[in-house]
């Protein structure tokens, strides 16, 4: 269940009055004929084959996250690749956040990210780069986060095995992550990757060496230091979804995605199908920080 303020308060109204970012080159034309931003994920749909706005899916995928890491008023949080903060926003006027470490690798949108936190009167940390660097750097600082969260971005973040044992050190005994991400039904720790996958990933600029079955992910978790760990596979409300959606936005006048810089979203949803047929699958995992 997401939870909601029964009132408005400074920082959910700023978030309210916050203006929405154009969509950049790659997004745009996901976009049209929408309410628009700068959402970049693949969505959470209602079911396979039903085509909702684009931004309202993406807001969906954000808020299952945040539940996920039961966000709650005055909470201080992580955001692992963050955007251009449309999910940074969302938080703050549907959860209350008031602190964010803004982490995210392309510097002009983690910029836009920090203006419009800042702009809703959130307490915005930026740190351009690479996930992995920038929690090493912030392990011990106090004070410690009460979650970490990542929307659709843990498959750019390097080795899960790495990264989920750097996040855990960012977090208070019984602080939270949540994240969606890829997985590989029936794929044990160290077996090979289908090399039809691995030439779809580098297509896409998506990494796959850390893909495993969404069992072993949760143990992967396990021995990061995480206990009640749970995951809900969402391979047809996200994958399923997103490629229905993108092969319909293509048929609109004007779209051709490929020509206006938006190739690779556009190719992503082309292969979806013939990855899912090679075990590619995606589910949102929340775990607890033991201790």
């Amino acid at each position: 269940m997401i939870r909601r303020r029964a009132i408005d308060d400074p920082v959910e109204a700023a978030a309210k009055a916050a203006p929405a970012a154009a969509p950049d080159a790659e997004t745009a034309w996901l976009h049209r004929g929408g309410r628009g931003g700068q959402w970049g994920s693949l969505g959470l749909w209602p079911r396979p084959g039903v085509h909702a706005d684009y931004a309202a899916a993406a807001e969906a995928l954000a808020l299952a996250v945040a539940d996920a890491a039961a966000l709650a008023p005055g909470a201080a949080i992580a955001s692992l690749a963050c955007g251009a903060g449309d999910e940074l926003l969302t938080w703050a006027r549907r959860h209350g956040v008031r602190r964010v470490v803004a982490v995210e690798r392309n510097a002009a949108r983690l910029a836009m990210a920090a203006r419009r936190a800042a702009a809703a009167g959130l307490r915005v940390e930026p740190f351009a780069g690479d996930a992995l660097t920038a929690m090493r750097a912030l392990a011990g600082q106090a004070p410690a986060l009460d979650a970490v969260c990542c929307v659709d971005g843990a498959y750019h973040l390097g080795h899960p095995d790495d990264w989920t044992r750097a996040a855990a050190a960012l977090l208070r005994p019984g602080g939270r992550i949540a994240f969606t991400d890829l997985v590989l039904h029936g794929r044990a720790p160290h077996a090979p990757l289908p090399p039809m996958l691995r030439l779809a990933a580098a297509a896409c600029g998506v990494g796959i060496d850390g893909l495993l079955d969404p069992q072993a992910r949760a143990g992967m978790l396990e021995r990061a230091g995480f206990d009640s760990v749970r995951w809900t596979v969402l391979d047809d409300e996200v994958l399923g979804g997103f490629a229905a959606f993108a092969g319909d936005a293509t048929r609109r006048p004007g779209a051709e995605p490929w020509r206006r810089g938006g190739w690779r979203p556009w190719l992503t949803a082309r292969l979806i199908g013939t990855a899912r047929r090679r075990g590619l699958g995606y589910a949102l995992f929340a775990a607890r920080r033991a201790g």
